[in-house]
């Protein structure tokens, strides 16, 4: 189980959505994040954490997240965002004050609840907490695009449409087993050697075959 490789073929989402690199954001950046107005979309995801109701219930909701983003194309999460609002069409939006942890929370305690939890366990999980300073923390969870897709939380597969998480229906289910992912294999062909008698060219080539998937496969 690796909670931290990275992909170097392709930016990192972390990187795009909040201009570094997981491991290199501070709880600074986060703030500077939301001092404008930013919306959820299919690859980020808002979760603020006010302290009322069940703790267990806000971590049901970020498992809830974590698998839908597994089944769907990746994001990020950022848990101790500003409070959202939704607009008039549904669209969930954030900006201003931060919302931090003022509970104990361990982050090889989170890492293990995720990965004991979804099925089938979800690899290269990135979790980072962000302490202000105060034993406050904003935890930002980086989830790739899962190649052991579908993933199911408490009996249900999620997926995150438009913005928001729903329960996948069977069609789209169907269509993500179908759909699974295989190694990607490369060939390429290269010139060795030049021959030539009697008229005649003859060319010798080198087979050459690449398995560029993040895993190895038979």
């Amino acid at each position: 189980l690796s909670f931290t490789q990275e992909n170097h073929k392709t930016m990192s989402y972390s990187k795009s959505i909040l201009g570094k690199e997981i491991f290199n954001l501070s709880y600074g950046d986060i703030e500077d994040f939301f001092q404008d107005e930013k919306e959820e979309n299919l690859n980020l995801e808002f979760k603020s954490y006010v302290n009322l109701g069940n703790y267990k219930e806000k971590e049901n909701v970020i498992k809830k997240s974590v698998c839908a983003l597994l089944n769907s194309e990746g994001g990020i999460i950022v848990w101790g965002a500003p409070i959202e609002t939704r607009d008039q069409n549904g669209n969930t939006k954030a900006s201003g004050i931060l919302t931090p942890f003022h509970v104990g929370l361990d982050k090889d305690k989170l890492v293990n609840i995720l990965s004991s939890t979804i099925i089938p366990m979800p690899i290269e999980i990135k979790v980072h907490f962000l302490n202000d300073g105060n034993d406050r923390f904003v935890v930002i969870i980086e989830v790739p695009k899962s190649i052991e897709r579908p993933h199911q939380y408490d009996n249900k597969y999620y997926i995150r449409l438009d913005g928001q998480i729903r329960i996948a229906p069977h069609y789209l289910i169907k269509a993500l087993i179908q759909g699974k992912d295989f190694p990607t294999i490369r060939g390429h062909i290269r010139l060795k050697k030049i021959r030539i008698a009697n008229k005649s060219v003859f060319l010798t080539f080198r087979k050459l075959l690449f398995n560029t998937s993040q895993f190895n496969n038979e």
